[in-house]
């Protein structure tokens, strides 16, 4: 009985079984390249985290040529903890860490509501890294958003967030 490993005598083919194992080889070379690839390629983007409903671009800062990027977003509510609660959920989908609040209780030592520094913070943070030397990452900071003079700038009745995305280039 001839196999694609032996001969027609039924004994083992060397050039037969070198010659699927180079095929065997070349597959897995092949393969590995196109995951490769499509990986870095994703990697070139910041790593999007769902918005919570209702939320407004506010604005975005970008730094030249590095691939980093600042994006303020408002949601119109004074509810911090419900936005909060939203990146939990994401931070179980995403295999990350909770959310954490600064300071734990409290404000921040240096809070004062008249000189328009805010009171605390919670940060989240997203990673997504799957091949050496190309990740991606979104801090999500959210905070209470404080009333401003400038129209622009003005966040009262609102909970600001902040995504701080780095990604491979």
């Amino acid at each position: 009985m001839t196999t694609i490993f032996t001969d027609r005598h039924g004994k083992i083919s060397v050039v037969r079984t070198s010659i699927f194992f180079i095929g065997l080889g070349v597959l897995i070379m092949l393969a590995s390249y196109v995951y490769v690839a499509v990986e870095t390629e994703a990697a070139r983007s910041p790593l999007d985290i769902p918005l919570p409903n209702n939320t407004e671009d506010w604005s975005i800062l970008e730094f030249g040529e590095q691939p980093i990027q600042r994006v303020f977003y408002r949601v119109p509510t004074t509810d911090v903890e419900s936005v909060v609660d939203h990146y939990q959920a994401q931070t179980q989908q995403f295999g990350a860490e909770t959310c954490s609040r600064f300071p734990p209780n409290g404000n921040f030592v240096t809070f004062d509501p008249d000189e328009g520094n805010i009171p605390y913070e919670w940060k989240c943070l997203f990673e997504r890294t799957n091949l050496p030397g190309v990740a991606q990452s979104t801090l999500v900071i959210i905070q209470p958003g404080l009333p401003n003079e400038d129209e622009f700038l003005d966040a009262e009745g609102y909970t600001v967030i902040e995504y701080e995305q780095r990604w491979h280039d």
